[in-house]
């Protein structure tokens, strides 16, 4: 599996695991939440990165938007390309 290929999946099951994180601790900041995710999360390196940045971008709709979970997963697995491409 590509590199890409492998950061694409790490990036959705991040982002899900920080939001059902946010939703079980309405309270958790953003801070907590990525140790939450770089410790639970079995991705390394590259792949690793780009889950980061995704929940970043997640946090950020969630947040400042207000999007519902499903349409952050959308909107996530929508923009995963460009997400990689600013970590390149």
């Amino acid at each position: 599996m590509a590199d890409t290929d492998k950061a694409k999946i790490a990036m959705m099951i991040a982002v899900s695991k920080a939001l059902d994180y946010k939703k079980g601790k309405p309270g958790a900041d953003a801070e907590e939440i990525f140790q939450h995710i770089m410790k639970e999360l079995p991705a390394r390196g590259f792949a690793k990165a780009a889950a980061i940045a995704a929940v970043d971008k997640a946090l950020y709709y969630r947040d400042v938007e207000n999007a519902k979970d499903r349409d952050i997963l959308q909107r996530i697995m929508n923009e995963v390309d460009a997400i990689i491409g600013n970590i390149e």
